[in-house]
């Protein structure tokens, strides 16, 4: 499976990176509009992008979910060390995906694990 982590902080994507990549194939950008690019590619196919909810770049979370070519915009998980309303435009773009940066990797896997199930069931109902 393949994750896209978005992240600012350069020290946040290398952990990602390194803890996530035991499990799967990571790409890390440092923000969405980077993102954007590398998912304009029609070969670049991610199951799973974790995406800070504070970052200084001109587009927001809303517009990566709505902008993501191929649908990938549904595979958007929020993580954040800043608490997030649930009421919050970001989280009804992502459908209430949420974890926090302090977690820790376990939490990642059982949200990545979670949402890439979620999509394989909406696929298979669509068939």
């Amino acid at each position: 499976m393949r994750v896209l982590v978005i992240d600012d902080d350069h020290l946040v994507r290398r952990s990602f990176v390194r803890s996530l990549g035991r499990r799967f194939d990571v790409m890390a950008v440092a923000s969405i509009e980077d993102a954007l690019t590398v998912l304009a590619d029609p070969k670049a196919r991610f199951d799973a992008i974790l995406c800070d909810l504070e970052l200084p770049t001109k587009k927001t979370v809303v517009e990566l979910v709505a902008e993501a070519p191929n649908g990938q915009g549904k595979r958007v998980i929020l993580v954040s060390g800043a608490l997030v309303g649930l009421a919050s435009p970001a989280m009804e773009a992502v459908r209430g995906r949420f974890v926090p940066k302090v977690a820790g990797v376990k939490a990642l896997f059982a949200a990545i694990d979670e949402l890439v199930a979620e999509e394989g069931e909406l696929h298979a109902k669509r068939e």
